[in-house]
């Protein structure tokens, strides 16, 4: 079996997202339709952008964190994303989470999480948009917002300091 036949049964193989260690980074494979292509270019640019734009930059306290596509593969009908991969969940799921799982609900009416994570994430979203001087509209339907999670614990990821309580990291993709 020759080498392009490997790698094309290798992808076509992958699930939805598929992880990957290299040098022990962990990375995923977002398998998406080739006609999003454009739009994941787009995306690319910006996340690129931001990159030298904000770095170091906080939202509410918590780090914005750039995850631009590192590269992506082709076939006929689907391509696939390389990415680092990040310790957190989109932003809805999290307040899903917050607001249904049974053990979280209690902590969560508490300390009012869900409010701060979508705070957050608006916050983040409006420093981005200000940063690149791009149209809102434009960035809701392009970029995905990610927010620090204890994958492991299935809880979030925050940082209770004497002033305030925050999320550690917002992640774009």
């Amino acid at each position: 079996m020759n080498l392009l036949v490997f790698c094309y049964s290798f992808l076509n193989a992958l699930p939805l997202f598929s992880k990957l260690t290299l040098d022990g980074e962990e990375f995923i494979f977002e398998r998406i339709q080739a006609k999003q292509l454009p739009d994941l270019e787009k995306k690319k640019e910006l996340l690129e952008h931001l990159i030298s734009e904000i770095p170091g930059v906080r939202a509410n306290n918590a780090l914005l964190r750039p995850n631009p596509p590192l590269l992506v593969i082709r076939d006929r009908v689907n391509a696939y994303a390389l990415r680092h991969k990040v310790s957190g969940i989109h932003w809805e799921e999290a307040v899903e989470q917050l607001q249904s799982s049974p053990r979280l609900k209690g902590m969560n009416t508490c300390m009012e999480i869900d409010r701060l994570i979508f705070i957050t994430v608006r916050r983040a979203n409006e420093m981005v948009v200000e940063h690149l001087g791009v149209d809102e509209k434009r960035l809701v339907n392009l970029l995905t917002w990610f927010v620090s999670w204890d994958l492991k614990n299935n809880q979030p990821k925050l940082t209770v300091d004497f002033s305030c309580t925050f999320v550690e990291s917002v992640w774009i993709a």
